[in-house]
This record gives C-alpha cells, sequence and structure tokens, in this order.
C-alpha cells in the first residue's frame, strides 16, 4: 500500500475514509508482525537465561576440578629426599587425567550450544533491527493517520458550518 496522503483524498468524504480504513489495516499488520516478533524475543530471552545457568555451573564445576587437581599436586614435596607413595601418586595423576578428559567432553559439548546460541543470538539481532524499522513505520502510519483525522474534522466543520449559512439576501444592515 502506497502512503497517498494527499489533499485531493481529503477533499472526498468516502475517499477520507477508504484511506483511513486502508491506514488502519496496514497499521493492525504491522502490530501483530511486532507481536510476534515480541513473542520470539521473549523466547529467545528464556534460551539466554538458561544459557546463563548452565554456563555458571559449568564455571563452578570447572572452579571445582582445579581446585581439586591442584590439592592433589601440593600435597606432593618437591624438595629435599622426596618420597612418594607410588600408588597414590598414580592415583592421583589418574584421577587428574580422568577430571580432564571429562572437561575436555563437556568443553565439547559447550562448544556446539554457543555455536548455537551464537546463531541464535545473530537471529535475535536481526529481528530486532527489523522490528525497529517497523516500529518506525507504524509511528509514520499513526502520525498520517492523525493528520487525516484532522483534516477529516475539520472538513466536516466546514460543510456544517456552509449548510448552517444563512442567504446573504436576508441580511440587511441598518444604518
Amino acid at each position: 500500500m502506497g502512503n497517498n496522503f494527499g489533499t485531493a483524498a481529503f477533499c472526498d468524504p468516502e475517499e477520507n475514509k477508504v484511506a483511513t480504513a486502508e491506514a488502519k489495516v496496514e497499521i493492525n499488520f504491522h502490530l501483530e508482525k511486532t507481536s510476534k516478533i515480541q513473542n520470539f524475543k521473549f523466547l529467545e530471552i528464556a534460551h539466554l537465561e538458561a544459557w546463563s545457568l548452565l554456563e555458571r555451573d559449568h564455571s563452578s564445576s570447572l572452579l571445582g576440578a582445579t581446585e581439586a587437581l591442584k590439592a592433589s599436586t601440593l600435597r606432593l614435596p618437591i624438595v629435599g629426599k622426596a618420597t612418594a607413595d607410588i600408588q597414590n601418586l598414580k592415583d592421583a595423576i589418574s584421577s587428574a587425567v580422568e577430571m580432564m578428559q571429562a572437561m575436555a567432553s563437556s568443553i565439547c559439548s559447550l562448544l556446539s550450544k554457543v555455536e548455537e546460541m551464537n546463531s541464535l543470538v545473530a537471529e535475535l539481532a536481526s529481528l530486532a533491527a527489523k522490528e525497529t524499522v517497523l516500529l518506525e513505520h507504524c509511528k509514520d502510519f499513526l502520525s498520517a493517520l492523525a493528520a487525516i483525522q484532522v483534516k477529516d474534522c475539520s472538513l466536516r466543520s466546514h460543510i456544517i458550518q456552509l449548510n448552517c449559512v444563512p442567504a446573504t439576501n436576508n441580511l440587511t444592515t441598518r444604518v
């Protein structure tokens, strides 16, 4: 639909009604589209919040694993005539390797989630930009509609005034 709100359309009340109806349809269309985008944004925000919780849990787990690894390695004497129980050393190193393998698989699974989240965030940014454009269009249509309504009221008032004006021959002035 074009933005044909020229002054010629204001002269005919029927054309004015059609233009107003077209503007309302266009505005409703854009409002529905904006509503769908809003719903998508809320869904994506929920995903981002879930991602935040997952990231916090992962960071906490990683910190715990790092602390456990530090604690097990710091117990080994590193100066003087150090002796160590080979079985305890083997168990500590095996535990550290198992932790690192678990962290590696966890990081790999998180990597795919990060890539998916990046894709969703990019899509969300694109939709937000489109929504901004649609909101600007709605604002323009509402402004045009307000101008049409003002012109319509003005023309109606003018028509009423013209219909109520008495004939000029009835007016006489006495001096």
